[in-house]
């Protein structure tokens, strides 16, 4: 865990500046993803929920969302300390209990004890290989209460498509990025090429099935940027 947890702190250190003008000017499609999921926690989660937020780097675009929504309690878990560091502050704006923890996510939700509401992660469930998202799949369903939901926000093949193909796509579209210097779209494109594993839509609710989890719904998407919701039934 050492090595990766190395590489996350070097990758925020390194790039997070990078990362930030990709969400500033809406490459990513932040902006309308995390919008549609602040509507679908609105729409499906408990009145007052409590919220785990696994690879919430630093927290920058989910804290805006959860202000308007009034958790009852906020846990972000990351790799990188560099991360937690900057969340500190993002959540200082919130009017509920919060707590940041340095861990992977997986082992986070393997080890924890507790259960939550509404469990998120935004673009970082693809850095896992496929077993490891099957395990995320298990140990999620096992720390969610009875109707509880998750929102994921990740990059998605098309169905069909090779992980060839997809990374070539993907690095076109970096490209693109007019805001990004030559520099700076190499490093991205280094960092696409050397840790996204997507999967598709299926195969994702595949894992889901597998876990015992039914309530699979694809919300939008932007390009192969995808928004799904999966939500469990609550115990009459």
């Amino acid at each position: 865990m050492g090595e990766q947890q190395a590489q996350a702190h070097d990758f925020f250190v390194d790039t997070w500046s990078v990362y930030h003008k990709i969400v500033l000017h809406n490459y990513m499609s932040h902006s309308e993803l995390f919008e549609a999921a602040g509507k679908i926690i609105q729409e499906r989660a408990h009145t007052s929920f409590s919220f785990l937020d696994l690879g919430c780097g630093d927290a920058t675009s989910i804290v805006p969302i959860l202000k308007h929504l009034n958790p009852s309690s906020y846990i972000g878990v990351d790799l990188s300390d560099t991360a937690l560091d900057a969340a500190t502050t993002q959540c200082s704006d919130l009017s509920c209990p919060s707590e940041l923890k340095l861990k992977d996510l997986l082992s986070f939700l393997e080890d924890s004890n507790d259960r939550f509401d509404v469990i998120f992660s935004s673009f970082a469930i693809h850095h896992l290989d496929q077993k490891q998202k099957k395990d995320f799949m298990l140990a999620a369903q096992k720390r969610l209460t009875d109707g509880g939901l998750i929102v994921i926000i990740d990059v998605v093949m098309d169905e069909g498509q090779s992980k060839e193909d997809y990374l070539d796509s993907y690095c076109r579209d970096i490209n693109s990025w007019l805001a990004l210097s030559l520099e700076e779209k190499k490093n991205v494109e280094s960092h696409v090429r050397n840790y996204d594993r997507p999967n598709t839509l299926k195969t994702i609710k595949e894992f889901a099935s597998e876990a015992n989890l039914h309530g699979f719904e694809p919300i939008c998407h932007f390009g192969a940027h995808h928004l799904v919701a999966i939500q469990t039934q609550a115990n009459s």
